[in-house]
């Protein structure tokens, strides 16, 4: 996926409706510290909705190539 293309909602906010799709999408950077054997999984998304910011851990996988 060319990210150039597409733009940057870093920072902006983004409102999506209880139950609806988004064409939105999540860029993750990781700092690799070790070897990676397994999938990575586990994120942490914080935001803020009606005035109240929260912090929630979804469900996602990640494969990580150490070559």
């Amino acid at each position: 996926m060319d990210l150039d293309k597409h733009p940057n909602c870093a920072g902006h906010p983004n409102t999506i409706k209880p139950g609806a799709l988004s064409d939105k999408y999540a860029v993750v950077r990781l700092k690799v510290t070790a070897q990676v054997k397994a999938p990575l999984s586990g994120c942490d998304a914080d935001y803020t909705q009606a005035g109240q910011t929260y912090h929630q851990t979804l469900t996602c996988k990640f494969g990580l190539d150490m070559s």
